[in-house]
């Protein structure tokens, strides 16, 4: 009997088929019995994902209580975003977004958000600032805003010139507000912010149909590895260091030289905002515990309010955080790789990166590389 080989498979086939039909059914039933119906629950049924180990421990929070909050929220400030901003956002809303998140983590390590008046009677004025010795960063912050402006500014005492990026009409005070409303992470910050907004109100600078929301000043977003919010804030309150020293008898050390190197971040603490310093150094995994500093200082009120003022004129301390360990080093270098610094400290940056990659491949052990390393140990902060 002659058979036609193109249908000779064709029962296997069907009955495989057959076969994957039934296991695929009976599989679905399984999970979809212990989820529960989708109709009565009016949630997806239940989902069936197999998450591999995690391989890049850097990126991750060590605290499960971050998950849901170190996300930020920009949906009120798109309203306001500058015409002429809406379509490089549109193209390039990733980026645009991280921009933001840095932005935010730089303003509150050097923002300043002012109120001016120049009599009892006159009129107030807010105004948002950022100062810094180096121009570049404020140009292209304005840039990338797409308003405010850019002025030179020398201190009378110390001759010393500075640039600062100022905010005072009032549609871009509208912008600021909408664009830090609910997004920022310091304690003192958010109280600082919500009575600057105080103010706002009674100027008519709010937004339209505006709601604080972080009127709770310990309750907010977390800082988290996955934004760039640090970065900015590394670039603000961050230094970087690294120094070769003789060895002491007892370091037994088979070299002439021996290596201390470290990132720390400096705080004054207000509202327990050295929990914070705490939380970046758990991020990075260190074992580094935060100190309180010796030298008391007096913070500087801003506001020409007197309860606000009453409130910052408490003696305060300052708080420091060191990560010094290798590990924690590289995963710093993995993070700043990732969401890049922006001012001139991106030198400082580099160059002590090469210091840790040499530790990394004992490259400081060898007695000929050390006149390099010193060279460029000494140069980290000179730019």
């Amino acid at each position: 009997m002659i058979t036609n080989k193109k249908y000779s498979k064709r029962p296997n086939k069907i009955k495989r088929k057959s076969y994957l039909r039934l296991h695929n059914s009976f599989l679905y039933q399984t999970l979809f019995f212990y989820r529960g119906s989708s109709e009565t629950t009016r949630k997806a049924p239940f989902k069936l994902n197999i998450v591999q180990p995690s391989q890049d421990r850097a990126l991750e929070s060590p605290r499960n209580y971050r998950i849901n909050k170190e996300k930020f929220n920009f949906r009120d400030y798109w309203e306001y975003l500058p015409s002429h901003m809406k379509k490089f956002k549109r193209n390039n809303s990733r980026y645009y977004c991280n921009f933001l998140e840095w932005f935010i983590g730089f303003a509150e390590g050097d923002g300043c958000f002012c109120i001016k008046s120049q009599t009892p009677n006159c009129k107030k004025r807010l105004l948002f600032e950022i100062g810094q010795k180096d121009p570049k960063v404020l140009f292209w912050i304005k840039k990338m805003l797409g308003f405010g402006r850019v002025r030179c500014w020398t201190c009378s005492s110390t001759e010393k010139v500075f640039w600062v990026y100022t905010v005072d009409t009032k549609p871009n005070v509208k912008r600021i507000i909408a664009l830090f409303n609910g997004n920022m992470l310091l304690p003192k910050r958010r109280f600082i912010f919500n009575k600057w907004v105080e103010e706002a109100a009674q100027t008519s600078c709010l937004p339209l149909m505006f709601n604080n929301k972080q009127q709770d000043i310990n309750n907010g977003i977390s800082v988290s590895l996955n934004t760039a919010w640090l970065a900015g804030f590394i670039d603000a309150e961050g230094c970087f260091y690294a120094r070769f020293s003789t060895p002491t008898p007892n370091q037994n050390s088979k070299i002439s030289k021996v290596v201390k190197q470290k990132m720390h971040i400096t705080q004054k603490s207000l509202f327990s905002d050295e929990m914070i310093l705490q939380d970046i150094g758990d991020l990075f995994l260190s074992n580094a515990k935060v100190t309180k500093l010796s030298a008391r200082i007096r913070e500087k009120p801003k506001f020409q309010s007197p309860a606000f003022s009453e409130n910052l004129t408490n003696q305060t301390f300052n708080f420091r955080i060191e990560i010094s360990s290798l590990q924690s080093q590289l995963l710093i270098i993995k993070y700043l790789s990732k969401f890049h610094l922006k001012t001139n400290k991106w030198i400082a940056f580099s160059r002590w990166k090469r210091i840790v990659l040499a530790r990394e491949k004992k490259e400081h052990l060898v007695e000929a590389r050390l006149p390099k390393f010193l060279k460029l140990a000494e140069s980290i902060n000179n730019f």
